[in-house]
């Protein structure tokens, strides 16, 4: 493809919009890694996160050890993020967050509403209690009296399922949208402007 062409043909199987193959690939391009500590994203305490005012991502375990007194300075560009009541305020990088749950068979297992490991089940030990937590250390689900029991050692750090279920299905839509718009411009124009696209959550 020429990149000094201003028109892009979508010479595309629309059918194809949304799979896999099509959303963006972090692994393959070795985004899906903290560049401080080298290691994998998580939905746990590597969380991708995005300071606000570089537009650089970092895993929140790590932005933790740069916190001080409300503010974190950037370990790439050095640029300042003032005023932080916690490193929890910064946004997350949906896209990195949405694949990271995307490829992770077991959070998928426990997302699924019909899986026996749902995380709208209920516990085995506490049995009127949902077990919608998860712990990224043990890699297991479970309810909220378990965390009191089973996981309060310093390496645990336990996430709740609906809130990962919240995002992933909110970039789940996000995706869809960008899809309908593409798949209406295919239709009425057959070509469009490189400029003219966008992201349905920007």
């Amino acid at each position: 493809m020429d990149g000094n062409n201003s028109n892009v043909n979508l010479d595309l199987n629309l059918n194809s919009l949304g799979s896999k193959e099509n959303h963006l690939d972090y692994a393959s391009r070795r985004l899906n890694f903290c560049g401080v500590c080298k290691m994998v994203y998580n939905v746990g305490d590597r969380i991708p996160r995005i300071l606000v005012n570089c537009g650089h991502t970092w895993c929140t375990n790590c932005l933790t050890k740069y916190y001080r007194k409300e503010r974190i300075r950037c370990p790439s560009c050095l640029k300042l993020v003032k005023n932080l009541e916690n490193v929890e305020q910064l946004p997350l990088n949906i896209d990195i967050f949405y694949e990271i749950v995307q490829t992770d068979e077991t959070i998928i297992e426990m997302l699924n509403l019909d899986s026996q490991n749902s995380y709208l089940n209920l516990c085995n030990k506490h049995c009127e209690k949902q077990k919608h937590f998860f712990c990224s250390y043990h890699r297991e689900n479970f309810c909220r009296e378990c965390i009191k029991i089973f996981h309060r050692d310093e390496k645990c750090c336990v996430v709740d399922l609906f809130d990962i279920n919240k995002l992933y299905q909110l970039q789940e839509q996000n995706i869809c949208k960008n899809n309908l718009i593409i798949r209406t411009r295919v239709k009425a124009k057959g070509k469009f402007k490189k400029e003219e696209f966008f992201i349905a959550n920007s």
